[in-house]
């Protein structure tokens, strides 16, 4: 690999904070006379070198590294499951269907019908507990307190 990191050195020459405070006003009164073009450059420098590195890095481990890591980050359940999987669950929805609760838990979507069946039982229990057409509203789990 040849790509090599962003030292100092390179940065310090090219950094917005190396320009003089005001950098196109002329040489007599400390800057340099930049044009508006020379400062865009300025601004233009630092990033357009990260850029060009992380380019040299993207070439150099080939194309598909975003994705092989991505696909390969161990998510730590044993199962096959992958960084990529959680991704397509968080944007399909179907996320609630693979979060767990505790070690060898139940998931999220498993434990969410159960909560809302014992909240309805209050309802029982409760005559200030209020449900709209047998659902448990915000107002009704107020009155639980």
């Amino acid at each position: 690999m040849f790509t090599k990191i962003i030292q100092e050195s390179e940065i310090e020459p090219i950094a917005i904070a190396s320009l003089p405070t005001r950098p196109t006003a002329t040489t007599a009164f400390g800057g340099k006379g930049y044009t508006a073009n020379e400062m865009k450059a300025c601004f233009d420098a630092l990033p357009r070198l990260a850029i060009e590195r992380l380019n040299q890095l993207i070439t150099e481990l080939g194309d598909g590294l975003i994705e092989g890591v991505v696909r390969d980050i161990d998510m730590e359940r044993g199962d096959g499951y992958a960084f990529s999987d959680f991704i397509e669950d968080f944007g399909r929805g179907t996320l609630v269907n693979v979060l767990t609760l505790g070690e060898g838990g139940e998931t999220l979507g498993e434990v969410i019908p159960t909560l809302i069946d014992k909240v309805n039982s209050f309802y029982y229990m409760d005559e200030n507990f209020v449900l709209d057409s047998g659902r448990v509203t915000e107002r009704g789990v107020n009155a639980l307190g």
